[in-house]
């Protein structure tokens, strides 16, 4: 990603205005029917609050715009909101890819319908182990068992009401590879499989925010909705749930899990993470990367969010630590996401406590275009980058 970062940045950097994110991560409730061990918020004081109608809407003539909406992305769970459905239509009329990050212990009938019908894109499972005592150790509350049975339920309703992927459709009728009338009668499965993965391939030169987009498509073995991934937090505690849970994901449908690496944020958490030379020497994982391969569900890893130069380094170690070498933070994300809380305060990402304006009382493209942002770009660009992100573990540091 570095190269391609550094180009992205260039290329954007004096751009006036800016383009519009790629991704919106959007905060719609706190609210949280669990107590996971590992989160932050287990340990905070955070009131359960919903983002009101009001706030919601200040967004609807910029939702078209984006090319995705991110619910329950470091906040609560996402189907607590009262009016989580009309919301999650009123995005999907709108035109948006929605991908949700859910624990999927309420995903109970009625809701797994409503998802695939109105035309999830991705979900997101949390899950830490494949063996019922530690998953319910893990996450206070749950039960291994209930999110299984939720997850079957799931793949037992998209086989009711096939949803074949919009962005599939775009990408076959702008390929000209075949018609959609001819994609609406009846289609080779293998082939347009085939067909997609090679032109998916071409798209390698994007940048990660973009690529990342058509991750669902490299990846999924069926041609509906919603692609179905697991999020794996790698800890000393867990690393040997790894291969039991690649082998449950293929029998889940599941396309793929992203292994993430632990931030140490919590009084729990503290000396749990897992360090990419452990990681990398790891049996369990040795072990899950073979299962992984005979079963097809793939697993997704980004070294650098487990390598240790994603700690903090100090002042000394920030800028000229030679003649020839420069350090500066590997992160895109304040020109190609943002965060927006409950109270419509609009954040850099989830990991930054400054707020660069709130959409209740600032068009949302000019707080996207203000000085206070673009000054936290060239910062951020810089070997001098703020302070909440030398402190970051989600960024590595890398050398110019």
């Amino acid at each position: 990603m570095t190269n391609l970062f550094i180009k992205y940045i260039l290329l954007n950097m004096s751009a006036n205005p800016l383009p519009l994110p790629l991704t919106l991560l959007l905060e719609i409730t706190t609210r949280c029917n669990l107590k996971c061990r590992h989160c932050a918020r287990t340990y905070s004081k955070i009131a359960p609050q919903d983002m009101s109608s009001q706030t919601f809407s200040r967004l609807e003539d910029i939702f078209p715009l984006v090319q995705t909406v991110v619910l329950g992305f470091d906040s609560g769970e996402s189907f607590l909101h009262p009016y989580f459905f009309e919301r999650f239509r009123l995005l999907k009329a709108k035109g948006v890819m929605v991908r949700i990050i859910s624990n999927a212990t309420l995903l109970d009938s009625e809701m797994a319908k409503h998802l695939v019908k109105e035309g999830l894109d991705s979900l997101v499972i949390s899950l830490e182990a494949a063996t019922p005592n530690f998953y319910n150790d893990i996450r206070e509350g749950a039960a291994l068992a209930t999110v299984v049975k939720n997850i079957r339920r799931l793949n037992r309703v998209k086989k009711r009401y096939p949803y074949l992927n919009r962005v599939l459709l775009m990408l076959l009728k702008l390929s000209g590879l075949f018609s959609l009338d001819r994609v609406s009668k009846g289609f080779n499965r293998k082939l347009i499989n085939l067909k997609v993965n090679s032109l998916v391939n071409r798209l390698a030169g994007l940048p990660m925010q973009l690529a990342m987009l058509f991750l669902p498509l490299r990846f999924s073995k069926k041609l509906t909705n919603p692609v179905l991934s697991i999020n794996f937090t790698c800890m000393k505690q867990n690393i040997h749930e790894l291969p039991s849970l690649v082998r449950l994901a293929s029998h889940l449908g599941v396309d793929f899990i992203v292994l993430s690496a632990l931030t140490e944020d919590n009084p729990w958490s503290r000396g749990r993470a897992v360090a990419w030379a452990t990681l990398q020497t790891n049996s369990y994982f040795h072990a899950a990367q073979k299962i992984s391969a005979q079963c097809g569900v793939k697993l997704v890893i980004q070294e650098e969010n487990f390598s240790l130069k994603r700690y903090p380094l100090t002042q000394a170690h920030v800028g000229l630590t030679s003649l020839t070498k420069r350090l500066i933070k590997d992160c895109p994300d304040p020109w190609t996401s943002t965060y927006i809380r409950i109270h419509g305060d609009v954040h850099v990402c989830c990991y930054s406590p400054v707020e660069m304006g709130n959409i209740n009382q600032q068009d949302f493209r000019d707080i996207w275009n203000s000085p206070a942002y673009n000054d936290f770009r060239q910062k951020l660009a810089s070997p001098d980058p703020p302070e909440e992100c030398r402190r970051c573990p989600l960024r590595r540091w890398i050398e110019i």
